[in-house]
C-alpha cells in the first residue's frame, strides 16, 4: 500500500506546479486521528505532510464518527469541515471513509453507499480549477448480531480529472 502511494506521489514531484501542492485528506475518526497523543503530529494527514515535505500542503478534515452516506446518523457532507476541504481547492484528495456507515442505524441507507461515494468525488472536481487527483479507498462492511458476513459495499480507486 505505502509503495502505491508513494509512486503517486513521485507522479506528482515529476509534475511538480510552482506552489505547493493542496492535499486534502478526509475522513472519520482515522482521518481525524482520535485517541492519538498529540494528534496534530502523529495522525496520518501530518504524517503525510512530514513524508511529502516543503512543496506540499496537507490539510487534516477529518471529523470522529461520519459517514459517506449523505443520510447517515452523522454525514459527512454536513460538516464545516466539508466546506472547508471544498474550499481549500485541492490538488489531491484522500477521502477515507465508510467504516461507520455500518452501524445499525445506517444499514437501511447502505445501497445508497456507492452513489454517495461517486457524488463526493464529483463535489471535489466541481470545487477545482485545475487538474486534480482522487485517491479513494471506502468500504463498509455489514455484520449481523452473531458476526457473519452480510456483504458490503466498496467504492476504491485512484481517479486523475483534467
Amino acid at each position: 500500500m505505502y509503495k502505491y502511494l508513494i509512486c503517486v506521489f513521485i507522479f506528482f514531484l515529476g509534475n511538480a506546479k510552482m506552489y505547493a501542492q493542496r492535499v486534502a485528506c478526509i475522513g472519520a475518526s482515522i482521518t481525524y486521528g482520535a485517541t492519538i497523543p498529540e494528534r496534530e503530529k502523529y495522525a496520518y494527514p501530518a504524517q503525510l505532510g512530514a513524508l511529502l515535505g516543503v512543496g506540499y500542503e496537507v490539510f487534516n478534515y477529518g471529523v470522529s464518527g461520519c459517514t459517506m452516506l449523505k443520510k447517515g446518523n452523522l454525514s459527512y457532507w454536513n460538516t464545516k469541515e466539508y466546506l472547508q476541504a471544498l474550499s481549500c481547492s485541492p490538488d489531491v484528495v484522500f477521502i477515507d471513509l465508510g467504516g461507520n456507515d455500518s452501524k445499525l442505524i445506517n444499514r437501511k441507507y447502505l445501497n445508497e453507499f456507492e452513489a454517495d461515494c461517486r457524488a463526493m468525488i464529483r463535489s471535489f472536481r466541481k470545487s477545482a480549477f485545475e487538474s486534480t487527483s482522487y485517491i479513494v479507498d471506502a468500504y463498509c462492511f455489514v455484520r449481523d448480531r452473531y458476526n457473519r458476513d452480510m456483504g458490503y459495499s466498496y467504492c476504491k480507486g485512484y481517479c486523475s480529472y483534467d
